[in-house]
């Protein structure tokens, strides 16, 4: 699956970037023959004093269907853990209730790669 990065007064280096996708690899089994997307945005916000300053939001969209965390924390990794974490549940998710049914074996509920 490819993704696509997008960032906000954040600097993406190559080590951050091959850590991302080693951890997203982890959606590979599940959405191995859908059509999909996927999106990052991470953004840093300096102004704020007291309160967390990283975000990070994933989105992924399986034919009709956008799935999207997304989670602000101290640091940029922390929010992307939390935010992966998340968005693993609600593809398990998805996919329990979008898999085909026991009494419908020849076609699928997912939405197809069209």
């Amino acid at each position: 699956m490819q993704w696509s990065y997008q960032t906000k007064k954040y600097d993406l280096s190559e080590s951050f970037t091959e850590y991302i996708e080693s951890k997203l690899a982890k959606l590979d089994p599940f959405l191995a023959d859908k059509a999909i997307t996927g999106e990052i945005m991470l953004k840093r916000n300096e102004k704020a004093i007291k309160t967390k300053m990283n975000a990070c939001q994933i989105t992924i969209t399986v034919g009709d269907v956008f799935l999207r965390a997304e989670e602000k924390s101290a640091t940029m990794r922390a929010a992307f853990d939390i935010c992966q974490e998340k968005i693993i549940r609600q593809v398990k998710r998805c996919l329990l209730y979008t898999s085909p049914s026991p009494r419908d074996r020849t076609r699928s509920r997912m939405p197809s790669s069209a």
